[in-house]
């Protein structure tokens, strides 16, 4: 845990991953929003968003929210929930917002919508870095 180094290769946010989703990612005080405009190479069914990528992007803001508040850490449980098929053609916006349980334990939970529909939602606990107590 205490090699968490950020090479830019992320494939979430990752400018230097030319296989990446790209995402914009603004993050502060525990809370985090992120934009995505999806693609047909990352569907499921034809017109669906495959549901390990919308859960990399549930992840990805629910990480940036727990980094904002405690520097470096990593998933260590997540849990989504799909309510609706999430389109290949519309916008995305994730938003998620975290709290410090413990010392090195930080809660989360995000939701993805399309327009003003909530698609899907996840909860998690990620786990510092012993530095950043």
């Amino acid at each position: 845990m205490s090699d968490l180094i950020d090479d830019d290769c992320c494939f979430a946010c990752g400018a230097a991953n030319p296989h990446g989703l790209h995402v914009r990612v603004a993050a502060s005080d525990g809370e985090c929003e992120l934009r995505w405009e999806p693609r047909p190479e990352f569907q499921g069914y034809r017109g669906i968003l495959h549901g390990g990528i919308a859960s990399t992007l549930l992840d990805e803001a629910m990480a940036y929210a727990c980094i904002s508040l405690a520097g470096p850490c990593a998933t260590a449980s997540m849990s989504v929930r799909f309510r609706r098929p999430v389109s290949t053609e519309s916008p995305i916006v994730v938003r998620a917002t975290a709290s410090r349980l413990r010392e090195r334990v930080i809660e989360a939970s995000a939701e993805l919508l399309q327009g003003d529909e909530v698609m899907c939602t996840a909860d998690s606990r990620f786990v510092g870095s012993p530095a950043t107590r």
